[in-house]
């Protein structure tokens, strides 16, 4: 009996330091929410190694002693070790071992509690749910808080990521009221003025923050609930006290680790209340303040909102966002929003830069030019005359270069730029005033373009959404699709909102291209494959198939034929032809290595060259040379050999040598494997 005693304390003894040693971890104790069987739990190895014994010492407790009193308590304390290690099946098991067989025991409120939440962290809500209310409903009746407020909280979570905010709100007020510790009664209060600002109720909010201030034991929730109520006194518009309690905050050291959420705080209460300067300069302040922060990654971002939101400066919105992104860690949650908003803004960039260039070169076409500047001729003249026309019109100002694609290319990249422009600003961005205006400048400026169709119906679409904007309005967009594109798609879909009836369209062309094109590559008949390919860009600029296309063209080139200089050319082509597509920035990194290279090569090249003619004007100045040397090294001079053993060691690249293959290159899951049986798959 002596050594079934000492079992049971030893494992009980072991048991109390491990659990103590989980709930001790620094960032649970930062937290200040007491022991919330939610939080995340690092089980150290020495913890590990106890709860290993606990599981051992107690197995043999119920082999051995299976009659004996402390067998529930043997069953909780397994039960315990497993669900802190997260091995909640087997803490399931336990716990319904001890439910099942020993239901008149004192613990089976809490096995029942553990159970419910051993579902919840495996993922199973619906068995969650369902225990944790019956819980609850037997707990009232029984009159035990503790185990009210436990199951409260569990329930509320779940309502929480439901966005049942009311309900969530009333589960948080149970468990406030019933909590036996002050850290769990601020963390209800807590979570319960988080529900009060979701839906709305403001004061509730604030004075819900307020009682948690009151109630904290810690200096952690006194921060959380005074922050918590600065925030709402702002959002009811009470700005000078709002920005008294964060310069409080501020002023009281023990709350230095959260200065600079104080500042950003700051920040926002001035960018509502409309002092923009002083926002800008607040939101700085903290950029520099506490770099490489949360709080500096949250300032970039709020930046980046003012200047995109409030003022319309995208380019400095757009750095700010882009500066956001390098302070932001990859768990941040600011990280996605910093990202998605300096992608498009980049786009913005990207977009608006080649309408720029392509409206340049369209300028250049139309404008009338002094033929008389234009160079002349070319005619066949021998080297001393080519040498002293050189020599003659040195002084003279060279006539213009014509520009790099003719007039018809420039516009059907600008009409192209502006369709874009036009739905990141309708889809993306979310302004609709821009989108209409960029809409118009397509039809007005580029009338005959194919993305003229999609430019009516997208403005018919913008104006149907507008309650100011008369149906007769819309509708007459619509007739016109119906009228002059009668068949195309968005005619199609302007019949049917106008209720007329169906009318066969006709398919899009590229595509019926792009479709035979992937038939030829799937029987082999790579040559006719490109040839189709080919044929979608030259005939089908503004296609969404062009781009698509160039792309195809290069990956046969590289990946099939095995043809590297041409599947460059092909890249090159398409990073030229459409910057701003997804495809362009799938080959950029094979371009910028090949850009590497050549450079690296023509370095080298130049090298080679400098050091044999320093070498050679060595020898000539010291005469030392004798004739026969100097005339081997002429000769090797102008064979392009080096000029001595030195230089033979450099090996030079052939201009033709295959660039390598490059995996991230290949169409994505739609590229047959030549190895296999053929099947119709879509280049991607």
């Amino acid at each position: 009996m002596g050594a079934y005693f000492n079992t049971y304390y030893n494992a009980q003894k072991a048991f109390s330091e491990a659990e103590d040693a989980v709930w001790n971890q620094p960032e649970l104790k930062q937290a200040g929410t007491g022991r919330n069987y939610l939080a995340q739990f690092n089980v150290t190895q020495d913890a590990k190694t106890k709860f290993a014994s606990v599981i051992e010492k107690c197995s043999k407790l119920l082999q051995y002693h299976p009659e004996s009193n402390l067998v529930d308590d043997a069953l909780m304390m397994i039960g315990k070790s497993y669900f802190y290690q997260a091995d909640y099946q087997q803490a399931e098991r336990k716990f319904n071992e001890l439910i099942s067989g020993y239901p008149k025991s004192n613990l089976v409120f809490e096995a029942r509690l553990l159970l419910a939440y051993s579902y919840y962290k495996e993922g199973n809500k619906t068995s969650a749910v369902s225990t944790a209310t019956d819980l609850l409903d037997a707990a009232k009746k029984e009159e035990d808080d503790n185990i009210i407020a436990y199951t409260s909280l569990l329930l509320a979570q779940q309502e929480l990521e439901n966005n049942n905010y009311a309900i969530a709100l009333e589960h948080y007020r149970d468990a406030a009221a019933t909590a036996d510790t002050k850290e769990q009664r601020t963390y209800a209060l807590l979570s319960a003025a988080d529900m009060y600002s979701k839906i709305g109720e403001y004061a509730k909010a604030q004075e819900a923050y307020a009682k948690a201030v009151k109630q904290s034991p810690n200096y952690q929730g006194e921060y959380k609930g005074g922050i918590g109520v600065a925030r709402m006194l702002a959002k009811q518009g009470k700005f000078d006290e709002s920005l008294d309690l964060l310069q409080d905050l501020r002023s009281d050291m023990k709350y230095k680790e959260f200065f600079g959420e104080i500042d950003l705080e700051t920040a926002n209460d001035y960018r509502d209340q409309g002092n923009l300067a002083l926002a800008v300069q607040q939101y700085r302040y903290v950029d520099t303040a506490f770099a490489r922060s949360e709080w500096s990654a949250n300032s970039y971002y709020q930046l980046g909102l003012l200047y995109e939101t409030r003022v319309g400066l995208y380019d400095s919105a757009r750095i700010a966002y882009n500066k956001g992104k390098t302070e932001a860690a990859l768990t941040s949650q600011v990280a996605p929003l910093l990202a998605r908003r300096a992608d498009y803004m980049n786009k913005y960039a990207n977009v608006t830069a080649e309408i720029d260039k392509m409206d340049s070169l369209r300028a250049y076409w139309l404008t009338p030019r002094d033929t008389s500047s234009a160079a002349p001729d070319t005619v066949s003249r021998d080297s001393l005359q080519e040498k002293k026309t050189a020599r003659a019109d040195s002084g003279k100002p060279k006539p213009a270069q014509q520009p790099p694609i003719p007039l018809d290319s420039a516009l059907t990249r600008l009409a192209l730029a502006k369709s874009e422009l036009a739905t990141l600003f309708y889809i993306t961005i979310g302004q609709k005033d821009s989108a209409l205006f960029w809409y118009h400048r397509l039809i007005e400026d580029h009338p005959l373009s194919p993305l003229v169709p999609r430019a009516l119906f997208s403005i018919a679409q913008i104006y149907s959404q507008d309650s100011t904007v008369a149906r007769p309005v819309v509708d007459s967009l619509y007739r016109q699709l119906v009228d002059q594109y009668p068949r195309t798609q968005y005619a199609a879909e302007a019949r049917r909102a106008l209720g007329m009836p169906a009318l066969d369209v006709f398919p899009d062309s590229a595509e019926a291209l792009y479709r035979q094109a992937e038939e030829a590559m799937l029987a082999g008949r790579n040559e006719h494959a490109i040839d189709t390919l080919n044929l979608i860009v030259q005939s089908y600029p503004t296609s969404p198939y062009a781009p698509r296309a160039e792309y195809a063209s290069g990956w046969i080139y590289e990946q099939v034929l095995d043809k590297q200089d041409s599947a460059i050319a092909n890249y090159q082509r398409l990073r030229a032809r459409y910057p701003s597509s997804p495809y362009t920035a799938r080959v950029q990194p094979k371009l910028m290595e090949v850009e590497i290279r050549d450079k690296a090569v023509a370095d080298s090249l130049a090298r080679i060259q400098k050091a044999a003619t320093d070498s050679l004007a060595r020898m000539q100045k010291s005469g030392t040379d004798s004739l026969a040397l100097k005339g081997t090294q002429t000769t090797d001079m102008k064979e392009g050999k080096p000029a001595n053993n030195q230089l033979t060691g450099t090996k030079e690249l052939a201009p033709d040598a295959p660039v390598g293959r490059d995996s991230t290159l290949a169409p994505k899951e739609n590229l047959p494997d030549t190895t296999k049986g053929r099947r119709r798959q879509e280049v991607y």
